[in-house]
């Protein structure tokens, strides 16, 4: 939830190693689903 709110108060992306690893896994493995409530990674691509 800290990248959520770093996002809201940078007006800017902001992306852990950790959510790019598990984001990139899934793409991998054809798990296109969007997630709401984690950071925009998840929710917009």
């Amino acid at each position: 939830m800290h990248g959520v709110w770093a996002e809201r108060w940078l007006d800017k992306p902001v992306i852990s190693i950790n959510v790019a690893t598990y984001w990139h896994a899934l793409r991998m493995n054809g798990i296109t689903d969007k997630l709401y409530g984690f950071t925009s990674l998840f929710s917009r691509f």
